[in-house]
């Protein structure tokens, strides 16, 4: 009976309100966290990424050289920890941004992040490492010059490459 009265409210609302990603978002968010409680055990999961960091360096990389590109960098945080964990003297880590703020408004589900924020005025984080390099400007313009001069990809060295792109807006 609950089945019929979810699926008949499903049924009307598609009929009142215009198709939106937000709205199919919406709807499928109980089914998401069914299946999360289900499968709970089948999986690990971490409250703080940084937690997420130390399991893969760990327990999957098992602390080996690795070349770490991190695409939107801010003040550097992951980019220093990931550093801070992985101490092996032939790691390399790479930091790509503007450090001039966002180029464009982002908006998510909830809300949006103003152009500009983010804005470092165009100054890298300062981390002390030698393993640890930042490249100035959009990824679009400066990862295939970073590449060509670099020749950085896993199969030039004999090193994990890890990449990380930070989604999360704020």
């Amino acid at each position: 009976m609950h089945q019929r009265v979810r699926t008949k409210s499903k049924e009307l609302l598609s009929r009142i309100l215009p198709d939106s990603g937000k709205l199919r978002y919406l709807a499928h968010l109980p089914a998401l966290e069914s299946w999360r409680r289900h499968h709970a055990s089948g999986y690990r999961q971490f409250p703080r990424r940084y937690q997420l960091y130390d399991y893969v360096n760990s327990e999957l990389l098992g602390n080996q050289s690795i070349q770490y590109l991190e695409f939107g960098v801010h003040k550097g945080a992951s980019l220093e920890y990931w550093a801070g964990i992985n101490m092996h003297p032939e790691s390399r880590f790479w930091g790509f941004d503007t450090f001039e703020g966002l180029p464009e408004t982002w908006r998510y589900f909830t809300g949006r992040v103003d152009r500009g924020q983010f804005d470092l005025q165009g100054c890298p984080p300062p981390i002390e490492d030698h393993r640890v390099r930042c490249v100035k400007g959009l990824f679009q313009e400066t990862l295939g010059p970073f590449h060509r001069r670099t020749g950085r990809t896993p199969c030039r060295r004999r090193s994990l490459l890890v990449h990380t792109l930070r989604l999360d807006p704020v």
